[in-house]
Formats: structure tokens, sequence, C-alpha cells
């Protein structure tokens, strides 16, 4: 597969490989906006001729992206949809299952909706998927229903670790309990690597298991420059001998960036750090703070999905760190976005020093691993001492860990030989739904 990259946006190539005309149901309760896999999976499977019903809860913006035309997106009904429960009566209805010690996991629909639900079905029951993928929780709860109904097997595909912070208690059991239910339903479970599959069962508390697991780093098609981009430059009005450290991702404490504006104040002159990314306030404001010597430029506009490779191409170094609070983050080597994006551009990066960061970086001289990131001038000035040397290691990682082409087919090849057994001998079952 190749992607070329202009103004208009990242388009697939001509070639299409024939398919047998699988049809396959993608769920996801996720916003995209960060999610950029998504997206080439969902565009590749129908450049190979499946017919693909993509449905997702949160809208995609104007211009984001341009959908293959054998593309169907559905926009379900999400939660709470005009309705909201006043936070009076939400802290009754928690106190009161405190005092009760109520344990019994909230319903289904607190978290898809009866109408997303009910349209799921429809379309399972009039289009007859041969295949589901449910990505993340919502997805997954999605995906079991469509399976269901069409007869036919479905794919938990996990992207984030759930975090406990995001829920309350109740909530995040609840989440825990259905999912514990119909991971053992599943057909493959698709997850980043065995450390995150790892750390995935450990948090359902089951022994039950997928039929199988297929491990699917996040990973990018790959694109091409005829020359060295300059948008960094171009956009802020930078000198042209002015080099860019760039840190992708949202300016959110989880991402260390108040330790980045920090650590990158006595860098040379040469040198300017950009944060691009959505900002959080208050954060946003205690970290603009900090940058006592205007090492720093941010960068909060929107862009496009054919955008982004372009603002990390533009880069000479990256940033990615994370914080140690929990596993979704420490084992984000294999999982991050902004890792997938400096090694798609070539871009040597500075990082965690987390187990799985360090991995990939020991293996292929990618990068520096930083756990004191007050040495972030030193590791910049190690990275330009050897630019050549990280570079070449930045094409070794991308086409060997973070390359699209080679995950998406033994994804698709599982795919196309259990669909074709499902087509041949799972008719009788399907008719029980229809």
């Amino acid at each position: 597969m190749n992607y070329w990259v202009s103004k208009v946006g990242i388009w697939l190539s001509s070639r299409a490989v024939p398919g047998h005309n699988v049809k396959i149901a993608l769920f996801c309760g996720l916003g995209l906006s960060g999610h950029h896999q998504i997206y080439y999976l969902v565009n590749e499977f129908a450049t190979r001729g499946a017919r693909v019903d993509f449905f997702i809860q949160k809208p995609i913006p104007d211009g984001y992206f341009e959908f293959h035309p054998n593309v169907s997106v559905t926009l379900l009904p999400r939660r709470i949809e005009g309705k909201a429960i006043p936070k009076l009566i939400q802290k009754i209805q928690k106190r009161w299952a405190r005092m009760t010690g109520q344990t019994k996991p909230l319903p289904l629909d607190y978290f898809l909706t009866k109408r997303a639900m009910e349209r799921v079905k429809t379309e399972a029951l009039e289009k007859k998927f041969d295949y589901c993928i449910g990505l993340e929780y919502n997805g997954l709860f999605f995906a079991q229903i469509a399976a269901q109904v069409a007869g036919c097997p479905f794919a938990f595909f996990s992207y984030e670790l759930a975090k406990p912070y995001a829920y309350q208690n109740r909530e995040l059991a609840s989440i825990r309990h259905y999912e514990a239910q119909i991971i053992r339903e599943a057909d493959l479970l698709i997850i980043q690597d065995a450390v995150r599959e790892r750390e995935y069962m450990k948090a359902l508390q089951t022994t039950e298991r997928p039929q199988d697991v297929l491990h699917f780093p996040v990973s990018l098609p790959r694109v091409s420059f005829p020359e060295k981009p300059r948008y960094w430059h171009e956009k802020f009005g930078l000198p042209a001998d002015k080099k860019i450290v760039l840190n992708l991702g949202s300016i959110h404490p989880f991402y260390l960036i108040d330790q980045v504006v920090s650590g990158v104040q006595t860098l040379p002159d040469d040198f300017v750090v950009i944060v691009h990314g959505m900002k959080y306030s208050p954060f946003f404001g205690q970290v603009k703070k900090l940058d006592r010597n205007n090492r720093v430029i941010y960068s909060t506009d929107y862009v496009d999905i054919a955008t982004v490779p372009l603002l990390a191409a533009s880069a000479d170094i990256g940033l990615a760190f994370y914080t140690d609070e929990d596993a979704n983050f420490c084992t984000s080597g294999r999982s991050s976005y902004k890792i997938a994006f400096y090694m798609q551009a070539g871009v040597p990066m500075i990082c965690s020093a987390h187990p799985t960061f360090a991995e990939v970086v020991n293996e292929y001289h990618n990068g520096v691993l930083l756990s004191d990131l007050n040495q972030l001038p030193n590791a910049v000035a190690h990275i330009m001492e050897n630019y050549a040397e990280f570079e070449a290691g930045t094409r070794r990682a991308f086409d060997d860990v973070y390359l699209f082409d080679p995950h998406f087919e033994r994804l698709y090849s599982r795919i196309q030989k259990r669909t074709k057994t499902s087509m041949q001998h799972d008719k009788a079952q399907r008719t029980l739904y229809t």
C-alpha cells in the first residue's frame, strides 16, 4: 500500500487488491481525532474489495478524512442524548449505592443507549455482516450485538487500556464485567503487543480468553516528500537555520509537558521547541509560565489527518514522554501515535525510558531514552552529533515495527480465512436471527 501527501489529503494508491467481497462492520465509540490508524484500517479493507460499514458515536470533523467509496459511515446515537441526569441526582444515586453496598453492574444501555443498539441490530439483520470488529469497549459491545444478529464472528481491537481515573468506580467495574463476559466469545483480540495483551487480560481478572490474539502495533502507511518540509519555518516565520524539536500530542500533564518546557530552557539559540496539540486549561497557562527563556512555541490549531505527517517530517527531533501513572502509558512503546509519526518521517526521538520504549530504542538505535528531562539539552546535542546514525535507526524501526502494511496483511488474511469458513458453515446459525 502506498500513499502520497498533498495539500488535499492522504490518498490510497490506485492499486486495489481483489477481495472476496466480504462484508465487514467496524464499530467505534471513540472520538477519532487522534486515532489515525482506524481510518487507514477502514479504507484499506474497502480498497481490498470489502464492503465496509463504519459505525461511530462521535461526529467526524468535516474534511478531516476522505473515506473510500466502498465505506458507508453511520453516526449512532450517543449516551444521554439531551436528557442529562442532574448532578444532584447523580450524587444521590452514588451515595445510595455506597450505603447499600450495591455492586450490580450498570445496564449495557447506560453506555450504548437503546436507540443505538436497536439501530445496530437492524443494520446487522439487513446487511448480514460477515465479520464485525469492535474498537474500544463501546465498539466491542456493539460488535458482539451485531455478530449475534448476523451470525458471524467478531473481533475486539483494543487501542487504549481503560484508565481508572476516567470513570467512576461503578462505571469501570461495569465495563470490565461486560468485557470479561464478551471477550471469551470473541474470535480475535487485536492488541499492540504481548505486554499490553498481558495487562489487558490481567485487568479483566478472568482466565477466559478469545479464540486467538493478533499483535498489531499503532502503525502508519509509508509517505514520501520530495524534499525536507518546512512547515514550521513557514508557519512561524523562523530563520532557515533554526532546528526544530517537536512535541506532538495534547498539552496535558499525562505527557509531562511541564517537565519538557522546564527541561529545554538551556537549549542553544539555534533550536526552538514546538509543542503542538490540544490545550487543557488551566494546565496550559501554568506551562507557559515555565518558558522563562522563550524556547517554546505553542501550536494549538486544528489540523486534518493529511497534515500530521507534514508536521512530523518538518522537525529534526521528536519528543515522546508519558507519565508512569498507569499501564496504559507505561506500555506505550508500540501504541504511541507520536512515535509512529516520528518514525514514519525518519525523525529521531527522545522518549520516556519505560520498558516498551526501551525495547525499540535499544534494538534500532532510533533515539535516546530519558528519565530526567533536565537532561534534554544533552540528549538533543547527542542526537545532532550522530544524526545520520539515529536517522537510519528510525527508518529500520518504521519498516519493522510501525509500518501499517505488514500488520494489515496478517489481519486481513486472518479475516479472509475466517469469513470464508464462516460463510460456508454458519448458514444454519445465521437463520436463527433472520
